[in-house]
């Protein structure tokens, strides 16, 4: 008799664990495939900061300069670029000069 309740309980154990693992495997499922569609925080961040770059390349004012390519001064050309740019690109092309194609020849000083 004691066995039978006893293999009873086992039974009724097993059925009761059973079902709590399926319901574990299903609420983790499930959540599993939710945050697989959900937008990671930094996939969230690079598209603001993509955005932001994106909106003060618009509204940023923009200057014209004549570039010369080093050794080439006959493929001069001009460009529009950033302002902010302008001094860091002529201290790396010093043909390069403010303003439109050909470049305007600077009075040079005697020391």
């Amino acid at each position: 008799m004691r066995l039978v309740r006893f293999s009873k309980s086992i039974q009724s154990f097993r059925r009761v664990l059973g079902s709590i693992i399926i319901a574990i495997g299903i609420f983790t499922g499930s959540f599993g495939i939710w945050m697989s569609n959900a937008p990671a925080a930094n996939e969230e961040n690079d598209e603001r900061s993509h955005n932001a770059h994106r909106q003060s390349h618009q509204t940023e004012e923009k200057c014209t300069i004549c570039h010369v390519p080093p050794g080439n001064p006959k493929k001069a050309h001009t460009l529009t670029i950033s302002c902010s740019a302008v001094e860091a690109h002529l201290r790396k092309h010093p043909d390069d000069c403010l303003g439109p194609c050909p470049c305007q020849p600077t009075p040079k000083t005697n020391p």
